[in-house]
């Protein structure tokens, strides 16, 4: 699979299609921290967190 690596200061962004914007607003001793700006359907997970998130369950109609 392929990819895009950047490198981004602090304070700056990248806009990742119309609606989703992701800064950069803080990076100290390789770590960065992230801003994510998205439309609400839109799930952001970490990739060591994926085994943690449990999938959502289907609603039963009528509850």
């Amino acid at each position: 699979m392929g990819g895009l690596a950047l490198s981004v200061r602090k304070g700056h962004s990248v806009t990742i299609g119309d609606d989703i914007v992701v800064t950069c607003i803080d990076a100290n001793r390789g770590v960065a921290r992230l801003l994510f700006d998205a439309p609400r359907d839109v799930r952001i997970i970490r990739d060591d967190a994926k085994v943690r998130v449990p999938k959502p369950r289907p609603t039963e109609e009528g509850d």
